[in-house]
């Protein structure tokens, strides 16, 4: 569809523009929010406006609207970052003790969007402005396809709204099915599709799969996002953003502190729904980024179906929504490679649009700004390193890949760019916020590794995952736990602790992660084997194959230029050094702990996915051949197999992959782990969702530490088991040991004991990189200590 544009008359754009920034003012400054209009009127004028009038100021007119949008959206929170942190350190000193407030921001957005459209006013000499009409629904088709995408994203709030609530789990199964359809569908009639419709789209099958998730649960749910909403909550509360309040990592991301708090301060979203909502629509554009850029190689079916593998891949919606900080920096860095390779645009604006989003980053994320800086710093060496060895590699080069792979294109990544963005990333990390010391400890381990032989504590179980079939046994044991850290313990202030004869007498025996019931289809046998074990044999075969695809992809594209268009240079060892980046995870015991092998994955199928699409052609291809020679096996009638029928394969492979990673069909079958999305039961469950008996036991516990605070002047201890110090984390300012063991317990620390241990009688704890898992006598503090708190589920003792 070609996009029609409509004309504005400059002093009609600036009516309008001042009209919209009152109307925001007067509904947020009186907190007025009839039917949520100041939803409706404010988030569009946050997270869009500031960006867009940028965007009008910049030589950016060839860019679709698509483009347009996601660079509208990146700009956006950029403005709203800079100008919130500027307010921060400046007003201040103007008298105004509490710059993150209502007043304050409403103040600074006042200023920053009525100097962009006085800007933009000025800009355009004639008497219009241009602005590309987003049509969503030009044909018939459109309509339809629109609509059954708007039905996936209802299923995706009432769905985990009705989990919530102890129902059933049918509405989010019946989600993830249509999805499964739906994206096939899409995938077979890409082209069908009118330019504007496609990315929305893609952005509401994105958001539908994110909202699943991140809904669940009344409260903050998810196992990062605990301290990342603390944090939020601390500058919040104090109305100013300090990171000498509570020096952390987490605090210096601007991300999860100043942000959510000047969005929930002006639009007056719950707190709560900042993160489950308004973060997550914000993330769910980095889809459109990964369709746009694989746009530029693949054909727009192709490019659909590498968008799909990004959003089903399982770490997108099971830990993307409990990762908020890094659902901002991932934004920024789509769009770092999205204006790497636009070649729309003229390419010193591109680097210093580059620079910026690269800011972003710094702001948003330290792990993600260390790994995007060692991956652009590994390619612009090598183009370095490539210009400099002239005609001979390129003589080889060219023997090797024939212009599939243009690897003397027009450099973009410069090594002064990467440099100074290092430098701006130390800046912030070493002086400004003085959270360094978690990076150094990684960045030795990682060279204590190499000079190592890579051997050193447990990996992450990640790792067993990637390689195996399984997720890989615990190495340490309880007996391992209680001889090294709590005899330790013990020994240095025995009288602190309650003596062994108290708890000797109980079995902490190990327990097994919780599984979910086989069902009736899945005890279905095909011979001596139960279809439940076949469908998930089945699925990590699957895996597996998908895993090949990558590696496949790159080889193929170095040979041959069927399915994609040339490569360019930057973009091909983009990719090869997110493969070394993934590697390293995977060797790097504390980098597999701390990162994950799938985190990594994740942030690298920004460039893999196009070479992961090629490489599941090359194995359909495989795949149609095996069937074409069973088919002469048995006398049936061949077929041609041409690129239609190799595209049916990849669909095929797609919807399965897709059902498996969404957890579909292991929950058809049951004796699968329980995903949080699906259950309200399982290791998941227990850990991440905060339970309504959870939360008003943690909020009384919250006011009665405070009221001990205040009366004695001391800080008192909470104990809690792993997953019960991660909830309160949240919530609670005062030391927290994730440790509930009897030998552990002090005498007089309080013990908040959650549903699980409480009903389920296990508890959890956190041992050198494990999780060991056992059976826990709740008998022992009902004689040893005194309950203060009780409810259905939970019990405080002191």
């Amino acid at each position: 569809m070609s996009i029609r544009e409509l004309r504005v008359t400059k002093k009609t754009f600036l009516h309008v523009s001042v009209a919209w920034m009152v109307l925001f003012v007067l509904l947020a400054s009186t907190s007025l929010n009839p039917f949520g209009i100041l939803y409706l009127v404010g988030i569009p004028l946050m997270v869009f406006f500031p960006g867009y009038l940028t965007v009008l100021m910049l030589p950016l007119d060839k860019l679709n609207s698509a483009s347009r949008t996601v660079f509208s959206v990146g700009l956006s929170i950029l403005w709203l970052l800079t100008i919130g942190l500027f307010g921060n350190w400046v007003l201040p000193y103007l008298s105004v003790d509490r710059p993150l407030d209502t007043a304050s921001i409403l103040f600074e957005m006042v200023v920053l969007i009525g100097t962009l459209v006085y800007m933009v006013y000025q800009r355009f000499t004639p008497r219009f402005i241009t602005v590309p009409r987003y049509v969503v629904g030009h044909t018939r088709f459109d309509v339809v396809v629109v609509c059954i995408a708007g039905a996936f994203f209802v299923l995706s709030i009432v769905g985990p709204l009705r989990l919530n609530n102890g129902g059933g789990n049918e509405y989010v199964m019946a989600l993830l099915f249509g999805l499964s359809l739906f994206s096939v569908y899409l995938f077979r009639n890409a082209e069908r599709v009118s330019t504007n419709v496609l990315p929305f789209l893609i952005y509401l099958v994105s958001l539908a799969l994110l909202l699943m998730t991140s809904l669940r649960g009344w409260f903050i749910s998810g196992h990062d996002i605990q301290r990342e909403f603390f944090v939020f909550q601390l500058a919040k509360n104090a109305g100013l953003w300090s990171h000498s309040m509570y020096v952390d990592a987490y605090n210096a991301c601007l991300s999860i502190t100043i942000l959510p708090t000047m969005l929930a301060n002006a639009l007056h979203v719950p707190d709560v729904y900042v993160y489950k909502v308004v973060f997550q629509m914000i993330f769910a554009l980095v889809a459109v980024i990964v369709f746009l850029l694989s746009r530029k190689w693949l054909e727009q079916k192709t490019a659909v179906l590498a968008t799909l593998f990004f959003v089903i891949f399982p770490t997108f919606f099971q830990d993307m929504p409990f990762l908020v900080r890094q659902e901002i920096a991932f934004l920024f860095f789509g769009l770092m490679l999205l204006v790497l390779f636009e070649e729309a645009i003229v390419l010193w604006l591109r680097q210093a649009i580059f620079m910026c989003m690269g800011i972003g980053v710094i702001l948003s994320h330290y792990s993600t700004t260390y790994t995007v800086l060692f991956i652009f710093g590994l390619v612009s060496i090598s183009m370095v390193f490539l210009a400099k060895t002239g005609v001979g590699a390129a003589r080889t080069l060219a023997r090797i890949s024939p212009a599939n792979v243009q690897f003397f294109s027009q450099k973009k990544i410069t090594v002064t760019m990467v440099t100074v963005l290092f430098l701006l990333s130390v800046l912030w990390t070493s002086v400004i916020t003085d959270t360094d010391g978690h990076v150094k400890e990684v960045a030795g381990n990682i060279w204590y590794a190499i000079q190592g032989g890579f051997d050193g504590s447990a990996h992450s179980p990640d790792v067993f995952v990637f390689f195996t079939f399984s997720r890989g046994t615990t190495h340490k044991t309880l007996p391992e736990y209680v001889s090294t850290v709590v005899n330790e313990m013990r020994e240095e202030n025995p009288d602190r602790y309650y003596a062994s004869s108290t708890y000797e007498m109980y079995r902490f025996s190990p327990r097994v992660e919780q599984e979910v019931p086989p069902t009736a289809l899945g005890a279905v046998a095909f011979g001596s084997i139960p279809l439940g074990e076949l469908v998930i044999s089945f699925g990590k075969v699957l895996a597996k194959v998908m895993q090949v695809t990558v590696p496949i992809g790159l080889l193929f594209v170095l040979f041959r230029k069927k399915w994609i268009r040339n490569v360019d240079g930057e973009m091909y060892l983009l990719a090869v050094y997110s493969i070394v980046f993934i590697v390293l995870c995977i060797v790097v015991p504390l980098l597999s702990r701390e990162y994950g092998v799938f985190r990594a994955m994740q942030q690298s199928m920004f460039v893999l996915a196009p070479f992961m699409v090629v490489g599941t052609l090359v194995v359909a291809k495989g795949f149609a051949w095996i069937a074409e020679w069973w088919f002469a096996l048995f006398k049936l009638t061949p077929r041609q197999i041409d690129t239609e029928y190799v595209f049916r394969f990849s669909g095929l492979l797609m919807i399965l992959f897709f059902l498996y990673a969404t957890g579909f069909l292991t929950q058809l079958v049951g004796g699968n782990i329980p995903a949080v999305h699906l259950n309200n039961l399982g290791n998941d469950f227990d850990h991440y969702v905060v339970t309504p008996d959870e939360a008003v036991a943690i909020e009384w516990l919250e006011s009665r530490v405070e009221e001990d605070r205040k009366r004695t002047g001391m800080v008192p201890l909470i104990h809690a088991d792993r997953f019960g110090k991660k909830k309160l984390e949240a919530v609670v300012e005062t030391p927290i040991s994730g440790d509930i063991f009897p030998g552990s317990i002090q005498k007089d620390a309080y013990v908040f004991v959650g549903p699980a241990v409480l009903k389920g009688r296990v508890a959890v704890l956190m041992y050198d990189g494990d999780l060991l898992r056992y059976e826990y006598p709740v008998e022992f503090l009902e004689k040893n200590k005194e309950v203060v708190f009780r409810n259905a589920t939970v019990r405080i003792y002191k």
